[in-house]
């Protein structure tokens, strides 16, 4: 269901990626994915079809952020500079992937089930509230002029 929300929802980010601006679009994507996963830490007693539906917009918005920050790096860079910024997204997705699964086991650990969500949501309020902070203006004038 998760993967079958990035499906659904890729039409929709590229439409909120040129219509809102690729900013606006991270920060959108990131509290989505925020408000899907909080229900599920403290959701344990939750029928299917809700978790169906929060797994099914969390999967959209959680592979937005991955297209909105390619689009946001292809707007900013160019040509050398283009390839060195996505070696380094690449280069933070593997280390994400060496760590998350540590920190997501140690959450189990404690918490049980609800700890996998409750370390992503982590990430995703650090990210949404890093976004807000460092994405001043939120649609700066360089991004403007691509439209």
């Amino acid at each position: 269901v998760f993967h079958v929300g990035l499906v659904i929802g890729q039409p929709l980010i590229g439409l909120a990626l040129d219509r809102a601006g690729r900013r606006r679009t991270v920060l959108g994507c990131c509290g989505l994915s925020l408000a899907c996963t909080l229900p599920l830490v403290y959701g344990s007693g939750m029928e299917f079809w809700p978790v169906a539906g929060l797994m099914l917009v969390w999967g959209g918005a959680n592979y937005g952020l991955y297209t909105a920050g390619l689009a946001l790096i292809g707007d900013r860079f160019q040509a050398e500079k283009l390839t060195a910024a996505i070696a380094a997204l690449a280069a933070v997705y593997a280390l994400a992937a060496i760590i998350g699964p540590a920190v997501a086991g140690g959450m189990m650990t404690v918490l049980g089930a609800q700890g996998l969500f409750g370390a992503v949501a982590v990430v995703y309020l650090a990210a949404l509230c890093g976004g807000v902070w460092l994405f001043r203006p939120v649609e700066p004038g360089w991004q403007k002029q691509t439209r």
